[in-house]
C-alpha cells in the first residue's frame, strides 16, 4: 500500500525546516511475506499419552507505522518452538507439561534501513501440572 508520510527538508533559501507530504510504499502493518507452521503430534488413547511439538516461523513485518517517512518499526523474523506432553497416570489424573519459546528467540524492532530500536528476550517458559477430571 501507499500512505502519506511527512518528510522534513531544509529550505535552501531560509535554512528553515519544511515538512512535505509524500507517499511511501510499504507492506500492510502486521503482515509477513513468509509464515510457516509445522506440528508433529503423537496420540495414544490406550496408554493415555499425547505429545505435540510445534514450530512457528513468522517473517519480518511492520510492527508500528510512523507518521514520518522511513521511520516505520519492523519486527525481525521470529521462530518459536514449543512442546506439550500429557500422560494419564491414573483413571482420573493426568500429568502434563508445556514448554514454550524453547529457542529463546528475541523480540527485535528496527527501522527499514536497519537502525536498531529495541530488543526484548523473554527466555523459555515451563509449566508442569497435575489435572484431576471429575
Amino acid at each position: 500500500i501507499s500512505s502519506p508520510k511527512l518528510f522534513y527538508t531544509k529550505s535552501s533559501t531560509t535554512n528553515a525546516d519544511t515538512a512535505v507530504s509524500i507517499l511511501e510504499k510499504r507492506p500492510m502493518q502486521g503482515q509477513s511475506k513468509h509464515i510457516a507452521n509445522i506440528s508433529f503430534i503423537f496420540r495414544n488413547q490406550k496408554s493415555g499419552l499425547n505429545c505435540q511439538l510445534s514450530l512457528v516461523f513468522q517473517g519480518s513485518r511492520i510492527n508500528q507505522v510512523a507518521n514520518n517517512y522511513g521511520l516505520d518499526f519492523y519486527q525481525s523474523n521470529y521462530t518459536d518452538l514449543s512442546l506439550s506432553i500429557e500422560k494419564r497416570i491414573l483413571k482420573k489424573f493426568t500429568l502434563f507439561t508445556k514448554l514454550n519459546n524453547l529457542l529463546n528467540t528475541p523480540y527485535e524492532l528496527s527501522t527499514k534501513d536497519g537502525v536498531f530500536i529495541q530488543k526484548d528476550t523473554y527466555g523459555p517458559s515451563y509449566l508442569l501440572g497435575l489435572r484431576y477430571t471429575l
